[in-house]
């Protein structure tokens, strides 16, 4: 058998505004670390000196710590929802779903084979609303767009991977959910497929 490599990427549309975004937040997350350490060096030595009360010490040292701290890591880790790309790689006999964060950072998200897939469908049709409304299921949006890129329509691939059943949206083209259904059973495609 001939192995087949084929990949995609749901890239963001609007780039300069998430970018933006990415930037700005990744501002003011260092700046809350900044403050935090500012915090320790002034007030920390100032404080010890002046007040003897173990009360007033704690609570007017390490709850501002704590709050910049928190919202350091807080505003870190929203910078990394702002500008999302997410990569479908398709290996004969399995798939690996990936995202990119600022185009730098590459972290893995799942990957299953195809004997795990349930049903492969358009999303918004019958099929998906009723995978929408089962309890026990977790389902994952990997695009970060809200309208499909030319080329592009939104699928559905329900899985059951560890015991879980996932319900993976995506943005991608024919030829991508195309090579998924010719290398799975034809019984996972929905009814409505090919209306």
């Amino acid at each position: 058998m001939q192995e087949k490599f084929y990949e995609e990427c749901a890239k963001v549309h609007n780039e300069k505004s998430a970018k933006r975004r990415y930037v700005i937040l990744n501002i003011f997350s260092i700046f809350s670390y900044v403050l935090a350490g500012f915090w320790i060096v002034i007030d920390f030595g100032y404080l010890i000196f002046i007040s003897t009360d173990l009360f007033f010490k704690i609570v007017y040292m390490i709850f501002p710590l704590a709050f910049f701290i928190t919202w350091g890591i807080v505003l870190g880790k929203l910078k990394d929802k702002m500008y999302v790309d997410y990569d479908y790689t398709f290996v004969t006999g399995s798939i690996r779903f990936s995202k990119v964060i600022n185009n730098v950072k590459r972290k893995h998200i799942i990957t299953f084979d195809f004997s795990m897939i349930e049903k492969i469908g358009k999303y918004g049709s019958k099929t998906y609303e009723r995978y929408e409304l089962m309890p026990d299921k977790k389902i994952k949006v990997l695009t970060s767009n809200s309208v499909a890129e030319d080329g592009k329509s939104f699928y559905y691939i329900v899985c059951n991977v560890s015991g879980i059943k996932y319900v993976f949206v995506l943005e991608c083209t024919e030829v991508f959910i195309g090579n998924v259904i010719n290398c799975s059973s034809r019984t996972v495609i929905e009814e409505d497929f090919y209306r």
